[in-house]
């Protein structure tokens, strides 16, 4: 074979890959609908890539349809496909230091036609042989420059803590109030958090940094033309891969920030729901629960999820401290009233404190693990009648995978979780693999490094502030249409020198032997508690708010996850399909308002349940497999 007839050979491959690549693109566009693009430079792909399954998890748990495209496709598109297709393109971190050089005119000229871009953390930091770049690739039309190596060498990549500029850059970016911390991003139990990220500059007019680390942008937005180009430092698919989800609630807020994205809303009829959790530790809740009877704080309009450690136990085996659910005294007694104002969850393995401290030791063998909660959760359903299907762990001590993997054994399908405090339900990651497909964790909302109403008792935290922040966390739930969850226990609600007894040592003690007696007057934290509860009840009677327990939310998210959707503007209106094998009954979407007519009627089977900022919310109200109708678009 001579040297010409491989030119001719090579040419007509490289044609062919061209026309079967083309014929690829052709069939996307021709699916339709408004999505989101997610692009990945296949020579950093590899087999069973965790970052794609973390941001494919994360738009799918928020309701977002998203394509994979490559970044040698970019050019292909076009910026004017490109715009007819997606509302977004985003460079995940770690699958896109080598993008194209190309990609970025036609990224400009997309971002000009009014879609958004989205650079995470490393993308286009790199050249074709892997080394960096004098400069990002995108610095220009971000006005971020993130890769800095050659003016700083190691000094290049930082590690901090992300300081959100002031509280309205923080409600943007839609960040609760309670995962902040001085204005630092902050954990439940850690205060504010520490992260890798690359050292950058402005360089280019128009940029609004709404968090940084020092002088070096952390999370930024710049208007370009029609549209906007964002920058988030954090690695949010590698944060993601390794138990860290939070992060990856500023894209997926974005994404749907500009009321230009059609999308489903993760949360039954597209209206917020908030668990109360509240745990049954041990004996000290004989004056809890007759405490919060006393005061009006068990209320069948606010239903509650109620997780117990069932067993007679507290600190070791023996001690007798435990609420012996399953025995003759007060525990049984006070589980069945408990059961008339909401849900009954597990708390642990059958002693609370032991069996926290155990497991956090690694004692547990697996066996162990699953004989312990087992022998809690049969104890609790033969005083109940119903099946134990969520969970709560003692302490906050849940290590993944292995004890989700014993939850799932048990037919768990819900359970508290002090990782991703802040979040909305999410199935975590560790290790880069998705824990389970089986059940959800249900991350606390926090108050910086404070959850329950007993810590914050703990370090003098006045009432009024504690009542504040759990208004702000259920007009957060309200707000962000999503599904979260706070915590504390009754005798966090006891008056003030009992509570303090109790955290002191011999605290379980000393409580017992003041055997039921009361202060007449309400602890101040009761009463914060009651008209936190009031604030509820009047959300719900309005609409924007309902209270739930953990295995309905969790049942509610694994239709949630099965519906496929699509969303197409046409010369008709606006066309929405959604199937779900399972029904699509309280499967909600969100529709930009400005797409619709006013006063157009509605399609049948569908009911509007909220206008929200520039979104359009319905319901379907039929348990249809198949979903297909046209609004009648704006004029």
């Amino acid at each position: 074979m001579n040297r010409h007839t491989v030119v001719v050979l090579a040419a007509l491959i490289l044609f062919a890959l061209i026309v079967v690549r083309s014929s690829h693109l052709r069939a996307l566009a021709d699916e339709g609908g408004i999505r989101t693009a997610l692009v990945y430079t296949p020579q950093e792909i590899g087999p069973g890539d965790g970052i794609r399954a973390a941001y494919s998890e994360s738009l799918r748990e928020s309701g977002i349809r998203f394509d994979w495209i490559a970044s040698t496709d970019i050019s292909l598109f076009g910026a004017a496909a490109l715009h007819r297709m997606y509302d977004a393109v985003v460079f995940p971190d770690g699958i896109n230091t080598r993008v194209p050089e190309d990609a970025t005119l036609e990224l400009t000229r997309f971002a000009q036609l009014g879609g958004l871009v989205v650079i995470v953390a490393d993308a286009g930091s790199r050249s074709d042989d892997g080394l960096y770049r004098p400069g990002s690739l995108f610095a220009s039309l971000s006005g971020v420059d993130n890769m800095l190596y050659d003016k700083l060498r190691t000094g290049a990549f930082g590690s901090g803590s992300m300081h959100f500029h002031d509280a309205a850059a923080a409600r943007w970016w839609q960040v609760p109030a309670g995962k902040l911390l001085g204005g630092d991003l902050s954990g439940y139990q850690y205060g504010p958090l520490t992260y890798q990220f690359p050292r950058a500059e402005i360089d280019n007019t128009g940029v609004v940094i709404d968090a940084s680390n020092g002088s070096s942008p952390m999370i930024t937005r710049r208007p370009v033309g029609a549209g906007l180009v964002a920058y988030i430092a954090l690695p949010l698919g590698y944060l993601r891969d390794y138990s860290d989800a939070f992060p990856m609630t500023f894209l997926t807020s974005l994404l749907t920030s500009r009321n230009t994205l059609p999308h489903l809303v993760a949360a039954p009829d597209g209206i917020g729901q908030l668990i109360v959790n509240l745990h049954i530790d041990s004996s000290v809740e004989f004056m809890g629960i007759p405490n919060l009877q006393r005061r009006g704080l068990l209320r069948h309009a606010v239903p509650m999820e109620f997780d117990v450690t069932a067993g007679p136990d507290l600190d070791r085996v023996g001690d007798g401290l435990g609420f012996n659910a399953c025995g003759q005294g007060p525990g049984r007694a006070d589980l069945k009233i408990l059961m008339r104002f909401g849900k009954i969850g597990s708390h642990g393995g059958w002693a609370h404190n032991w069996f926290a401290e155990n497991l956090d030791a690694g004692r547990f063998s697996r066996a162990q693990l699953h004989e312990y909660v087992d022998r809690n959760d049969r104890c609790l359903e033969a005083v109940t009648g119903q099946p134990v299907r969520s969970y709560a762990a003692p302490a906050g001590v849940h290590p993944q995978p292995v004890m989700t993997q014993v939850l799932d054994g048990l037919g768990i399908k819900g359970y508290y979780y002090t990782g991703d405090s802040g979040g909305p339900v999410v199935r975590p990651f560790y290790n880069g693999t998705l824990v389970s497909e089986h059940s959800w964790a249900f991350p606390v909302m926090p108050d910086g490094k404070l959850a329950s109403i007993g810590e914050m008792h703990e370090v003098h935290v006045p009432g009024a502030r504690v009542e504040r922040w759990l208004d702000q966390t259920s007009s957060y739930a309200a707000e962000r249409h999503g599904i979260f969850l706070v915590y504390s226990h009754s005798y966090d609600l006891l008056p003030s020198q009992y509570v303090a007894a109790y955290y002191q040592a011999e605290r379980r003690r000393v409580v017992m032997r003041h055997n039921g007696a009361y202060d007449t007057k309400p602890a101040p934290y009761a009463i914060a508690f009651g008209h936190f509860l009031d604030r509820v009840e009047i959300l719900e009677r309005t609409g924007r708010l309902r209270t739930t327990d953990m295995p309905s939310a969790a049942a509610f998210m694994d239709r949630f996850v099965a519906t496929s959707s699509s969303f197409t503007k046409t010369a008709g209106g606006i066309h929405v399909n959604l199937h779900n094998d399972a029904g699509l009954r309280s499967i909600a979407f969100a529709l930009p308002v400005v797409w619709l007519r006013a006063g157009a009627p509605l399609p049948p089977g569908v009911r509007r349940t909220s206008t929200d900022g520039g979104y359009a919310i319905f319901a379907v109200d039929s348990n249809l497999r198949d979903f297909d109708v046209t609004f009648a678009g704006a004029l």
